[in-house]
């Protein structure tokens, strides 16, 4: 016999045999720990899930003319722009916890960090840190990146930029200086 849910964090359909029943797993779509609930407790008609892999069966079903809905797993026409199952509007991104699923990860922390340490350890620490700053909120910008760490890219920048110019702006000082009282 085997147990048919789905995964409460992405939806998607998952199956085992009722003798995992209790154990916890990750979900192979999102990664969420799950409980694989009891055959008592399993929800009908889910289609894809084989020992916490997909299930090879699903896509022989498949032809060279449908693709797979991302929210609810059904089959549908690639001439279609919204599932007839659970509506999906196909012409926007999809989203998973209120982002595009097809976005990378921020590097907010790491640019933030270069831009901190770089004044101490040497300024080509600094221009990486403005470097990827710049790369990652256009990315975040355009929507090829998580913009969760909007706030952490641009303080590294402002950062990164501080550190350069204040030195910058030492020297033409200190120059001045000594050009008027020399």
């Amino acid at each position: 016999m085997t147990i048919e849910f789905r995964c409460h964090e992405c939806q998607h359909k998952l199956r085992t045999s009722d003798d995992k029943a209790g154990l916890t797993a990750a979900c192979p779509s999102c990664g969420t720990t799950l409980t694989v609930p009891s055959p008592d407790d399993e929800q009908p008609d889910f289609d894809s899930f084989g020992d916490f892999d997909d299930d090879r069966e699903s896509f022989s079903q498949k032809d060279s003319r449908s693709k797979e809905c991302p929210m609810c797993g059904a089959l549908v026409s690639y001439s279609e722009t919204t599932c007839s199952d659970c509506g999906e509007n196909f012409s926007k991104p999809s989203t998973r916890q209120g982002r595009p699923r097809n976005t990378g990860s921020h590097r907010g922390g790491l640019i933030l960090g270069l831009a901190i340490i770089g004044p101490f350890c040497c300024c080509i620490v600094t221009i990486v840190a403005l470097v990827f700053g710049h790369q990652d909120l256009t990315a975040m910008d355009e929507g090829r990146m998580d913009s969760e760490g909007y706030g952490l890219t641009l303080a590294g920048v402002i950062i990164a930029w501080a550190s350069l110019g204040l030195p910058i702006l030492a020297a033409v000082i200190q120059l001045i200086m000594v050009m008027i009282f020399s």
